[in-house]
């Protein structure tokens, strides 16, 4: 869309899936992923990673499963320094080169096929944290199914893993050499570095969103109402 509402471009992915985060720009380029078709088989743009102009042209895609199976990108794509991170339901993280869509650090972090991460990843440069999704299938066990958030290095080396009781939905927020998370229905300051637990401070209900940090504090929305 124009600033004055109307349409500028309307360009319908090849076979591309559903999209179920924001858009990420670098200032020049578009980047997304994508779900599965769930019945088209045909060879496209689902299950992937993709970058886009601003006038809609396909400029690179990568893709992560066939088009059928439940292996979506759910959470966005993070933009750092020339690369883009993402997390695939099928337990990799993924890191890309932003100009080419080639791939440069493919990392399991979940063995849990369509259960892995789909939040986004977030880095302040120095470590990168991903959720790794459930840890068992919420429908195949009667109580929590476990859930996971990693930190990794630039290479793509696991630094720490903190264990939760549900898959992590979003963001966690690094401010300072701190990574704050959501767990559960905790708000937890951990050092990004080792991921040892600074503080923590219990809610009243689940989260389902991203923290944030500003001047004023650390703001989180929980599902209390």
């Amino acid at each position: 869309f124009n600033r004055a509402g109307g349409v500028r471009v309307i360009r319908p992915l090849p076979n591309g899936g559903s999209v179920w985060s924001p858009i990420s720009f670098d200032g020049t380029n578009l980047f997304m992923g994508t779900g599965n078709t769930c019945s088209d088989n045909a060879v496209g743009a689902a299950n992937s990673v993709v970058s886009l102009t601003t006038t809609g042209a396909l400029r690179w895609q990568h893709n992560a499963a066939d088009p059928i199976t439940d292996d979506d990108f759910g959470g966005g794509v993070l933009i750092n320094n020339g690369a883009v991170y993402a997390t695939n339901k099928n337990g990799t993280f993924l890191a890309l080169k932003a100009s080419s869509g080639a791939t440069y650090v493919v990392k399991t972090l979940s063995t849990l096929n369509g259960w892995g991460g789909w939040g986004t990843p977030s880095t302040d440069g120095n470590v990168i944290v991903a959720s790794a999704g459930f840890t068992s299938s919420p429908t195949q066990v009667p109580t929590n199914p476990g859930g996971s958030i990693v930190g990794l290095d630039p290479t793509g080396a696991i630094l720490w893993r903190v264990k939760s009781n549900y898959a992590y939905v979003g963001s966690v927020a690094l401010n300072a050499g701190i990574a704050y998370a959501t767990l559960d229905s905790t708000v937890q300051a951990l050092d990004e570095r080792s991921g040892s637990i600074l503080w923590s401070y219990p809610a009243k209900a689940m989260f389902y969103a991203s923290p944030v940090v500003v001047p004023s504090g650390i703001y989180a929305v929980d599902r209390g109402g």
